[in-house]
């Protein structure tokens, strides 16, 4: 098996590494990030350093990395790195064995699927989104770069969602529905109408509450 660096120490990347060890298709070499010391461990595995240890590796063939960070935007900003300072650099996507994936749906790289997700026919996961535990993307849905289902989500089909947003644990989209960028479902919602980007929508049906920034934290 490959070897495989993981860009991420924290809680979000203890459910990536379960899915690789379950995935059985990579040898985690090791964790990266700029916020912990090195030596310490999550799951078993060490930090070996900052993320910028990338670069030198990269000089001596292709790395394959996988960026666990939750937080949508950051995310990007850290991939985007990430190919500015490497060149050779071949980010994974990642799929847990028991998660669902149809053989007609396009699965594009670095992408997380957790156990109990379920992708549904002709539907397209952009690069380096997370179908958290047991979401749901029916047929014909579009999720754009860098967007995220968190555990339960269910997407009707035909949904589109742009990109970096985020929909939250258990909320529901109606089919046709899009979903505009940099926007933030919250828990539980249900969401009848389109919703425009920039906004925060809650509630039964969802309802935009505030507007809020790209980079505007939302995970606690």
């Amino acid at each position: 098996m490959d070897s495989l660096y993981i860009v991420g120490s924290s809680g979000h990347a203890k459910v990536v590494i379960d899915a690789i060890e379950m995935q059985r298709k990579y040898i985690i070499a090791g964790l990266l990030d700029d916020y912990r010391v090195v030596g310490q461990e999550t799951m078993g595995y060490q930090v070996l350093g900052k993320i910028d240890l990338l670069t030198g590796l990269s000089t001596h063939g292709i790395i394959n990395v996988f960026v666990a960070v939750g937080c949508n935007y950051i995310r990007q900003q850290i991939v985007d790195s990430i190919i500015e300072c490497c060149v050779n650099v071949n980010f994974v996507t990642v799929v847990h064995p028991n998660a669902v994936v149809s053989s007609s749906a396009k699965i594009m790289s670095g992408t997380l699927i957790l156990a109990g997700a379920i992708v549904g026919p002709d539907s397209t996961i952009g690069e380096h989104c997370i179908i958290n535990h047991a979401a749901l993307v029916d047929h014909d849905c579009v999720l754009a770069a860098f967007t995220s289902l968190a555990p339960k989500a269910t997407l009707a089909g035909n949904v589109t969602v742009a990109t970096r947003s985020a929909v939250g644990m258990a909320a529901c989209v109606i089919e046709k529905v899009v979903i505009g960028s940099d926007v933030v479902i919250g828990a539980g919602a249900t969401v009848l109408i389109s919703i425009r980007s920039n906004s925060v929508a809650v509630g039964t049906p969802a309802r935009v509450i505030k507007e809020r920034q790209f980079d505007d934290p939302y995970l606690s």
